[in-house]
């Protein structure tokens, strides 16, 4: 077995051998009690001529059942030390049993199923029943109840606790027990197995509390497979220093299995010693003569957990790792949650590979961990990051977390990833992809951040879908792939703190020459979000989609949809109202001869107020911004609205594109259209607004593409109609002319005029039609009215007009 030093971050752990068995190391702490061993086959416990010597075991002896017997017991029995099935050194095999039908177990330290120091071929079995009746260990640190274990042993040590009607009490403990059950440190040949099944109703550690708790644990490597049962779980399991389910030190290889069904219990950390709680997990820190192999699975499902600094499911950390090393985690808990130490924000960490760099490198291609958290019904509390997918300097994270009717709630200055892969910060490594992929899911729940105030210095960030690829310095040229993955699906929840959430966002050198890519997703149905940036799709190589629907987004800042060369953004509001505090950006910014980057913002049956500028299309080719609107309303209070930029005198644009169907774009100061740009009008009736999209805006300079479309639209006949395109707040208003004017759907019949007009002195873009045929003269004198109004507008410069046949 290991012990280990550890931070938040880092765990390393240094092998420890035992030197002698068990019952030789427990020697010097009991001098006073008598070796009592079973000689017999099958038969008494209580009957004398079983035992060698030829005494029934008392309170303060040490009994023994190696050979192959089994002691039948129909009261409760008692001894110092009890053995059953465990050997050391050269003895081939050790086999026992012990049944009691109706009593307790009463035991300073039962060891059932043990090897210690043996070779290749040697086995040791045992079994421990209490039919009716409770295991009652009252041991002491470094020992505790041990199922299933090898110790520096090569042989195959196989040990099972069955406890049907009775549980395991600890409170008349000396000292805080560990648990051991199925743990597996090899011998000289770097084998060796170890399988442990403890089956109880319950663990008692209401009085005392247990020291480690270690199910499926292996190094130097061993094989361990543990399973710990409670089938009437309740209350609490107290537990002074680590819980670990299924963990692997890979120095030498190996592997581990752990299983823990407590159901209804809650796993607490007590004390203040060092503890971790891992689900799943291979330490490969050690660096001397460290192979970089094996396998560790963990599967747990608990009432809740709180206490630790670190959780970890579905993790592999280290220098030396190769690419068939696999962490595999699974933890299911319920309305206990999960919850951090008070003392500091706490670290959980789903489906990591974490790369940890010596002397600027990392050795292998990295392993798999794969972890999956569900909470049902429990909060998730004070953690200071959570990351769910995550692989640095190498590997592959994959992970996922759910928690349903249950809140979230973050500490100071808070990171939540879902999906990210990195470089390792500091590591030199020449054929490493390291790959993130990570999915959240929440549903009824808050996810609460602490916004930024005098205890809170920095915002918090939430991202999705984040790769980075930086290493000793931003000039560092990295020839290393790197992606991530990353999903967010929010199903009425309240987003609160104004975290920055940024969803599909890479950040790498210009030098590198292997693509750094990642797609971030975000869905949200119903609940609110509070903000203080979203950031959809940044940086080369980034891809990033948010949907809301029937959610309140609030966001104090800025609100980017495509940002930077390479990147693609696509953000769709339907029925929901955002309130943008600073600028809008869609399709904002790329650099000249770039590649080509993308933003899309569909508005649906929605509102969205922007306190300061919205800039829709970059100044340079090769990159494009897309504003749709479907009865909807968008209001911007800031100094422009720039829709298609351009820069050297216009010989350098970008595309931007606005189109409004059954919608309003009210802009308190100026929209300028600039040469890369096009207004899309769709015309379903005379109404403005609520039938044909419009602009209210202070000023306008036109240019670009104006494309109206009537959809072959049968207007009743009055003679002249107008549609108000874009009303001014000013005689002089509008600015400038559209370079090409697109009119489609115009029906047979009819022409069409447009240009600026002034009317109730206030410049208008205005499309007028009439009818080419004469009127019935029940209509002519409207039309004589129609053309006297017409006739009392001025215009700024003679109208185009088209016409259908």
């Amino acid at each position: 077995m290991n012990t280990c030093l550890s931070n938040a971050r880092l765990t390393t752990c240094r092998p420890i051998r035992f030197a002698a068995g068990a019952a030789l190391m427990v020697g010097s702490l009991a001098a006073h009690a008598i070796p009592v061993t079973w000689s017999g086959t099958t038969g008494d416990w209580f009957d004398p001529s079983q035992w060698n010597p030829t005494q029934v075991p008392t309170s303060g002896d040490i009994a023994s059942v190696n050979n192959g017997g089994t002691a039948n017991a129909a009261a409760g029995i008692a001894a110092n030390r009890l053995f059953i099935g465990t050997l050391s050194g050269a003895t081939p095999s050790a086999t026992g049993s012990v049944v009691v039908s109706s009593g307790d177990v009463v035991t300073d330290i039962p060891v059932v199923g043990q090897t210690t120091t043996a070779g290749v071929g040697a086995v040791a079995t045992g079994s421990l029943t209490i039919s009716n009746g409770n295991l009652l260990p009252s041991g002491f640190f470094p020992f505790g109840v041990t199922v299933g274990q090898n110790v520096a042993s090569d042989g195959i040590a196989n040990g099972t606790i069955n406890i049907a009607n009775g549980s395991i009490l600890l409170g008349n403990a000396a000292s805080n027990p560990n648990l051991f059950i199925g743990m597996a440190s090899g011998g000289a040949t770097k084998s060796g197995s170890a399988t442990g099944a403890v089956t109880a109703q319950a663990i008692d550690t209401s009085v005392n509390a247990l020291r480690s708790v270690l199910i499926g644990r292996a190094d130097n490597g061993g094989t361990a497979n543990g399973t710990l049962s409670l089938t009437q779980g309740s209350g609490t399991l107290r537990v002074t220093d680590s819980f670990l389910v299924g963990s692997l030190s890979s120095q030498s290889g190996g592997s581990a299995i752990g299983v823990a069904n407590l159901a209804g219990t809650q796993v607490d950390k007590v004390g203040a010693s060092f503890g971790l709680f891992e689900i799943g997990s291979v330490d490969a820190s050690q660096l001397v003569n460290n192979i970089g192999l094996g396998t560790a699975n963990g599967q747990a499902t608990i009432a809740g957990g709180s206490g630790y600094t670190t959780y970890r499911v579905g993790t592999i950390i280290g220098t030396v790792v190769n690419g068939s090393v696999q962490a595999d985690g699974v933890l299911n808990v319920g309305s206990g949650g999960l919850v951090a130490s008070s003392t500091s924000p706490g670290s959980l960490q789903i489906g990591v590979s974490q790369g940890v760099p010596n002397n600027n490198e990392l050795i292998g291609l990295g392993g798999i961990a794969t972890g999956t958290v569900k909470v049902t019904g429990g909060n998730v509390e004070n953690f200071g990051d959570i990351r769910v997918g995550r692989a640095q300097g190498f590997g592959k994270g994959i992970g996922s977390l759910e928690v349903s009717g249950g809140d979230i709630t973050m500490g100071s200055a808070a990171t939540f990833e879902v999906g990210a892969a990195r470089k390792a910060t500091g590591a030199i490594v020449g054929t490493v992809a390291p790959m993130g992929k990570g999915e959240v899911v929440l549903r009824n729940s808050t996810l609460a951040f602490q916004p930024v105030g005098p205890t809170v210095p920095f915002t918090s960030l939430l991202s999705v879908g984040d790769a980075n690829n930086i290493g000793l310095s931003v000039a560092d040229a990295s020839t290393v792939p790197v992606h991530a993955d990353g999903k967010l699906t929010l199903d009425n929840v309240a987003v609160t703190g104004d975290p920055l959430l940024r969803v599909g966002n890479v950040f790498s050198s210009i030098l590198d020459t292997a693509p750094t890519t990642a797609l971030g997703v975000v869905e949200a149905t119903g609940g609110s979000m509070a903000l203080s940036n979203l950031f959809v799709g940044t940086g080369n190589g980034a891809n990033g989609r948010i949907d809301v629907n029937e959610t309140g987004v609030t966001i104090a800042e800025q609100f980017v949809v495509g940002l930077h060369t390479g990147s693609q953004g696509q953000a769709t509001i339907a029925n929901a109202a955002v309130t943008v505090g600073t600028n809008l950006g869609v399709g904002a910014s790329n650099s000249p001869s770039s590649a080509p980057m993308s933003g899309k913002l569909s508005l649906q049956n929605s509102t969205m107020d922007v306190g300061g500028n919205a800039i829709i299309g970059p100044q340079y080719q090769g990159g494009a911004g897309v504003l749709e609107l479907t009865d909807s309303t968008l209001r911007v209070h800031g100094a422009v609205m720039r829709v298609g930029q351009s820069s050297n005198n216009g010989t350098l644009f970008g595309d931007g594109a606005v189109s409004v169907e059954r919608s309003l774009v009210d802009v308190d100061n100026l929209l300028r259209l600039d040469i890369g740009s096009s207004l899309n009008f769709a015309i379903d009736g005379l109404a403005r607004v609520s039938e044909y999209g419009a602009f209210d805006v202070g000023t306008a300079e036109l240019d670009g593409l104006l494309n109206i479309d009537l959809g072959l639209a049968l207007f009743p006949l009055l003679g002249v109609v107008h549609f108000d395109l874009i009303v001014s707040s000013l005689l002089d208003g509008i600015s400038g002319d559209f370079d090409v004017v697109n009119l489609t759907g115009l029906a047979s019949g009819y022409a069409a005029s447009y240009g600026v007009v002034v009317d109730q002195g206030v410049e208008i873009y205005r499309l007028s039609l009439t009818r080419g045929q004469v009127p019935e003269p029940g209509t002519l004198a409207l039309l004589v009215l129609a053309l006297l109004g017409m006739l009392s507008m001025q215009y700024r410069r003679g109208l185009r007009t088209v016409g259908a046949r």
